[in-house]
């Protein structure tokens, strides 16, 4: 397999092995349960704040909001013509959290607000998911601050020295790659339910026997292992749902365009198709033309022996513009055109429809992906999707339109979260993907017709359901859980229309909301921007926002996600095996 040797992918079983350490070592970092807990709000009516939300367990403002009627901290006026946003905004880190040490981490600006996201360091180390975003209107006032910053004051008995006999081996004995090792600083909940602060070493380490990311975080202090996590093991097994066509593995496939496709001419000249798949035919100045399916975002192969690209003569085509897709038939799978198709519209629906271009780093996309692999993943430090064919649950994932969206919303939530996890929160990422993929399709069904007729399912989830908190929440399916949270956005998109809800929710996500009734708030405060800003009076959409979370059972600060026992649909859990349904 030579053309994929480059990438460190080759064949995967169907499981990966669980990291033996210390006893109670959680698989997943159980910082982010109280990095997204949220206790009862208290009303703070001063002339600066509006409402502060506390996070006891870090002892630091988890929410600022501010009433905009009281003045101003610091008045446009006051500014110099010259200053940034970025100036304005340091500025309010002086103010309201003095004493931490925040790094500047990225801005997105939208119509609405300008979002700049901060994050903490103790003395030069990073605080692991401890954020600050702090939305800015355009006269540099600020709205809200979203936080899950440490006090440093509980930081200050950590002992810094690093320990150098450390050795990624001593705790990962497959083999394997070192993705990257750092030394940061990591809060965790103990068995007493209490959270305490860790100066570790962090890893994250690429097995070449089963392919999967392997996040572990060490105590340099003792060199005990104190978390790890496989962010590619919380993927749901999906699968077929279209090719480049309708819908299913079983239908026709029908003739498409390829936007944004490389062409590779003789002498080394790379030439793109155009947003309709054309290009013009003076560009073509090569007598031989290779034809891949990659350009500056998106780089599609296959583990399967298959011509992932085709060398064709130019004197075979007359037309004034070239429609290449069949001659793309001729050279890669049908799989692989598929998973390139609907990346690109993915990443078009983002760009045309939301304005987003977050996304401008390649993405590796791998088809036929193991043997009886019954998953697709996303790798967040590799930035890949891979895509197995399916086995005794599933269909060839890489045929299913939904599974290919679904993974790259995954991606997507990574670039705006960072690793962000816990119960609640898996619980909203996996419904992030399956929003993306209904809106692109306008289709509430996900995977349908990608299960084998044995499971005796049609689809795979559906964010138009009855299911309503607390009646329904399992607990230890956050796949499952997070349809009550999918199911009001979809609510929300049939009452204020596709469009509308869709800028509405994306926006939401970009402040970095790290529970359900933190995001139902952010749509509010969204809503309310485009009004008269006054916290007192209902925003245009407050009565349909409220509605469609409260059929859900969501939209109070008491609606939580706690998991309550071990999610058993983690491929590597027992005692279910590699995979199960529900």
């Amino acid at each position: 397999m030579p053309i994929i040797l480059c990438l460190l992918v080759v064949l995967l079983s169907a499981c990966s092995t669980e990291i033996k350490s210390d006893k109670n070592v959680p698989q997943e970092l159980s910082v982010n349960r109280t990095g997204t807990r949220v206790e009862e709000a208290e009303e703070a009516l001063d002339s600066k704040t509006f409402i502060t939300l506390k996070n006891t367990d870090f002892q630091s403002s988890r929410r600022l909001e501010r009433n905009l009627e009281g003045s101003a901290t610091i008045a446009s006026s006051e500014l110099a013509p010259t200053i940034t946003l970025l100036e304005i905004s340091d500025r309010y880190l002086e103010t309201y959290f003095p004493g931490y040490e925040l790094n500047f981490l990225k801005r997105e600006d939208t119509d609405n607000f300008s979002y700049v996201t901060y994050v903490q360091t103790y003395r030069g180390f990073e605080v692991l998911n401890a954020r600050l975003i702090v939305r800015l209107l355009p006269n540099g006032e600020w709205f809200t601050m979203n936080s899950t910053l440490v006090d440093p004051s509980l930081l200050s008995s950590l002992s810094l020295e690093k320990n150098e006999t450390l050795k990624s081996g001593n705790f990962f004995n497959q083999a394997h790659h070192i993705l990257r090792e750092r030394s940061m600083i990591l809060p965790r909940r103990n068995d007493a339910d209490q959270m305490e602060f860790f100066f570790a070493r962090e890893y994250v380490l690429f097995s070449t026997e089963n392919h999967f990311e392997n996040w572990i975080w060490v105590n340099e202090a003792n060199g005990r292992a104190l978390a790890a996590m496989n962010p590619a093991s919380k993927m749901i097994p999906l699968e077929v749902e279209g090719s480049i066509s309708p819908n299913a593995p079983e239908d026709t496939p029908i003739s498409v365009l390829f936007p944004g496709l490389s062409l590779s001419l003789d002498g080394g000249v790379k030439v793109f198709t155009n947003a309709l798949g054309q290009i013009d035919r003076e560009k073509l100045l090569g007598e031989n033309i290779e034809i891949k399916l990659e350009n500056e975002f998106v780089s599609v192969a296959s583990e399967a022996q298959s011509n992932s690209s085709k060398f064709l003569k130019i004197g075979q085509w007359t037309e004034d513009k070239i429609n290449l897709d069949s001659k793309v038939n001729e050279g890669p799978s049908l799989e692989e055109q598929n998973v390139y198709y609907w990346l690109m519209k993915s990443r078009e629906y983002l760009e045309q429809k939301l304005g987003y271009h977050g996304m401008d780093y390649k993405l590796l996309a791998v088809t036929s992906y193991g043997q009886n692999f019954d998953n697709a993943f996303f790798n967040p430090m590799f930035k890949s999707l891979s895509f197995g064919r399916g086995g005794r649950f599933l269909k060839n994932t890489a045929l299913s339109r939904d599974i290919v969206i679904h993974e790259f919303g995954h991606a997507v939530t990574h670039e705006i979260y960072g690793m962000a996890t816990g119960y609640e929160f898996s619980a909203m990422n996996e419904a992030f993907s399956d929003y993306l993929a209904a809106s692109i399709t306008n289709d509430p069904r996900i995977a349908d017709g990608a299960m084998h007729v044995n499971t005796g399912l049609a689809l795979m989830r559906n964010v138009e359901n009855n299911l309503v908190f607390p009646k329904n929440f399992l607990g230890n399916r956050f796949h499952d859980d997070g349809q009550m949270f999918s199911g009001a956005l979809w609510n929300l998109r049939k009452t204020l229309g596709a469009d509308k809800a869709d800028k509405l929710i994306h926006e939401a996500r970009l402040a970095q909301a790290k529970s359900i009734f933190e995001f139902y708030r952010e749509l509010l405060m969204i809503d309310e921007r485009q009004d008269d800003m006054n916290p007192f009076t209902a925003s245009p959409h407050q009565k349909s926002i409220s509605n469609a979370f409260r059929a859900k059972g969501l939209g109070s600060v008491r609606a939580r996600f706690d998991q309550v026992q071990e999610d058993l649909t983690i491929p590597w859990k027992a005692p279910q095996g590699c995979w199960s349904v529900p």
